[in-house]
């Protein structure tokens, strides 16, 4: 029975696929204001390495992204939705999922549903090997958002931060939890070499989008 898919790849409960083994598995919130951007960017850059992926996107219905505006091309995308806080039904997806994918690895942009995927990993047999991003800032997180961490840290097997400022500030960084024991700083942007290609001699406008 094939699992539900929003893109024309075809992933089966027995987790093959026409695009062949799922290497990784990204776990993120697919609605307004989540880490659809920052995904999408590590989804065109794996796919140059030959990484196959897929993505588990997670948001309310009324929130949830058009997915054939969203992702990239040939990218298996399946949705969890979730439809109140404490959301068994949306855990339950995410754990099918990853049972039909058998991923390598999770990486967690995303973090409540981070016990579901590694019950998911157990359920197939899987080692199960997650690691979670921090895409909180630092001086915005709630004593929530470091509960929803602390939960996460205790199943993944590493974090990645987005800066070395986010790092050092990590509210949790001194706890003795599996995730903070291998940590490395990724940053999201343009490297400053990158500027160059820039300069066409008109004015050069450069934004950001982000929470606000």
């Amino acid at each position: 029975m094939g699992y539900r898919a929003w893109t024309c790849v075809t992933v089966k409960q027995d987790g093959s696929s026409t695009m062949g083994e799922i290497s990784l598995l990204h776990l993120c919130y697919g609605g307004e204001g989540g880490q659809v951007t920052a995904t999408r960017l590590l989804l065109n850059g794996l796919s140059k390495s030959d990484i196959q992926s897929a993505v588990v996107a997670i948001a309310p219905a009324s929130e949830m992204l058009d997915s054939h505006q969203t992702w990239p091309e040939r990218i298996p995308v399946s949705q969890a939705v979730v439809r109140r806080r404490l959301d068994l039904a949306s855990m339950l997806e995410v754990g099918r999922a990853v049972l039909a994918y058998r991923p390598r690895i999770v990486l967690c942009h995303s973090l409540r549903h981070v016990p579901a995927a590694f019950v998911g990993q157990l359920l197939g047999r899987m080692v199960p090997r997650l690691v979670i991003v921090e895409h909180h800032s630092t001086d915005l997180r709630s004593a929530t958002d470091n509960l929803r961490s602390a939960l996460a840290l205790l199943f993944s097997r590493g974090t990645i931060f987005l800066t070395n400022d986010a790092a050092r500030r990590y509210p949790l960084r001194h706890l003795p939890l599996p995730g903070l024991r291998w940590k490395r700083v990724i940053p999201h942007g343009l490297a400053p070499t990158h500027s160059q290609s820039l300069n066409t001699g008109k004015a050069t406008v450069i934004g950001m989008a982000a929470r606000m």
